[in-house]
């Protein structure tokens, strides 16, 4: 029995380390770098935080009859944070240089609403993941706040 246990351990541990790692991140041409930080930064993302954190603190608002006060504390409690660098990199680490000067002055001759309209419609698997970051504590405060109500 002694024997079989230690023969069945030893292949599952054999079968966990012959498992491939995932395939590196995809990083842009070095060259791309400075023109991926400045499409970044006019994408805006502060802007779409504030506005998808109105509009989400307002649905539970409406929803769960929350006062005037609670939906300010809830508001409080959410400070933006930028994606870091290397989402960003990973973001637009397919795009040509044509792609990104179009991307930055699409975003830089956008009105505030427009430019909204434009981040949060439906995008590549990778965007979703990185506005998913930018976006998702918003989601898992009104969330929180709920279940404390709830005690």
């Amino acid at each position: 029995m002694k024997t079989l246990l230690s023969i069945l351990v030893c292949f599952t541990t054999l079968s966990t380390y012959s498992q491939e790692s995932p395939p590196p991140a995809a990083m842009p041409h070095p060259s791309n770098h400075e023109l991926i930080l400045e499409v970044a930064e006019a994408s805006r993302y502060d802007l779409v935080f504030a506005y998808y954190k109105d509009s989400v603190v307002a649905h539970y608002a409406e929803k769960y009859n929350w006062s005037e006060n609670l939906v300010r504390e809830v508001k409080g409690q959410l400070i933006f944070e930028p994606p870091s660098k290397w989402r960003i990199f990973n973001d637009f680490a397919h795009h040509s240089r044509t792609e990104l000067r179009w991307l930055k002055e699409l975003y830089l001759s956008s009105s505030d609403s427009k430019l909204i309209k434009l981040k949060l419609q439906p995008r590549s698997r990778t965007r979703e993941i990185a506005l998913k970051d930018v976006l998702s504590p918003i989601d898992r405060q009104c969330k929180k706040t709920l279940q404390e109500q709830a005690k």
